[in-house]
Formats: C-alpha cells, structure tokens, sequence
C-alpha cells in the first residue's frame, strides 16, 4: 500500500523499492499536498513496474484490497507517508501515535 505527498521525491522512494514490491496498491492521500493514486501509478509505469496497477481513493480501501489478496505466506507494507500508515490504523481500529 503506498501513499505520499506529491512535493516528495516519488521517483526515488519508487527507484529504491520497486524490485522488493510485488504488488503495488497506488493510493490518493487527502489534502493538497497529497499525491493522486493516478499520479503515483504513472510514476511506478515509467519507473517500468509491471501491471496492473489498480488505484484507490484512500489507503484504507487499498489495504482492503491487500488483505483480500494476500495469502498467509504474503506480507503487506503501508509506505510512503506517515499518513499512509495512519489511515491504514485507524481502519484497523488503532490510534496512530
């Protein structure tokens, strides 16, 4: 699940990760400076990671997503930003502290 801040440098965060991510779950991080999961998505296509690359409106929903998915033997990462990982703890029913 990767969400971040679109004044970020996606491009590095993107270069330094993508060969240790198999399944990449782009998500829009509210506010203005939050970057669109479309965003996030076209920079993980040029940076040449595989399709499909489904987007989602909250990391929440994307995490959603990842847990339908993963199987026992798989484990998920919430990354990118600190908002990233409180969104995904509130729906886990936890305070991000």
């Amino acid at each position: 699940v990767f969400g971040m801040m679109r004044d970020k440098d996606i491009a590095a965060v993107v270069a330094a990760t993508k060969h240790r991510v198999d399944r990449w779950l782009p998500a829009t991080l509210a506010g203005p400076r939050g970057a669109a999961a479309t965003e996030l998505a076209s920079i993980l296509r040029a940076a040449g990671v595989a399709e499909p690359l489904p987007t989602f409106d909250s990391p929440a929903l994307a995490f959603a997503r990842a847990r339908e998915q993963a199987d026992e033997n798989d484990r998920i990462i919430v990354f990118g930003s600190f908002l990233t990982v409180a969104d995904v703890l509130r729906a886990l029913g936890r305070a991000a502290s």
